[in-house]
């Protein structure tokens, strides 16, 4: 189970309320002793939307910290892998989801057919409507294990809009393509983050 920490006291959201609300206290005393906002400025904010603004404040507080499990699969069939290393941890702030995990197998017992993906992201990306195809991106800092031609390859990772699993790619200086099966060896390694809007 998560850790959700919205009862427990945030005393960054109170700083930024309580100086929010002194910066509105001296507007509103500047325009008493100037006889108003000035051309073109906006009303002081009453009491009904300060408070709005302080619950959106602690809408945005609203954090958890978990783990959550990476597990390789191909998108066709599964394939079967056993790893040395296996775990990933993520920080929801609001509605941004922030990851990161390593992967490192020991072996393969079944390969996997289809476009490898890992599987297991704790929340679903949202479904964006602007643009129709949305992608966040996956960084891997760190990667062994791989059979890609040129010295120069390596691999990446997104998460499309709706999906809760990250789509590996290759990558070369001539272009990018989705990483198969055949392409990592059974001591493939990688490390990654990345960050994603949730549903």
């Amino acid at each position: 189970m998560s850790t959700k920490y919205t009862a427990v006291p945030n005393p960054r959201k109170d700083n930024i309320a309580s100086i929010y609300r002194t910066v509105l206290a001296l507007k509103e005393g500047y325009e008493q002793l100037t006889g108003g906002p000035r051309e073109g400025e906006g009303k002081v904010l009453n009491q009904a939307d300060q408070l709005a603004i302080d619950g959106r404040i602690d809408e945005r507080a609203d954090f958890e910290f978990d783990t959550w499990t990476p597990t390789l699969e191909g998108e066709t069939t599964s394939g079967t892998y056993t790893y040395t290393a296996q775990w990933a941890t993520y920080m929801r702030v609001g509605d941004m989801v922030f990851i990161h995990g390593r992967i490192d197998l020991s072996g393969i017992t079944t390969a996997a057919t289809g476009g490898l993906i890992i599987t297991g992201l704790p929340h679903t990306t949202a479904a964006l409507t602007s643009p129709s195809t949305h992608y966040w991106p996956v960084y891997h800092g760190y990667w062994q294990g791989l059979s890609l031609p040129g010295a120069d390859s390596g691999i990446g990772g997104l998460v499309k809009q709706g999906d809760n699993f990250i789509f590996l790619y290759s990558h070369s200086p001539s272009g990018f393509s989705r990483l198969q099966p055949e392409e990592i060896t059974s001591s493939f390694d990688t490390i990654f983050s990345g960050v994603y809007m949730r549903q």
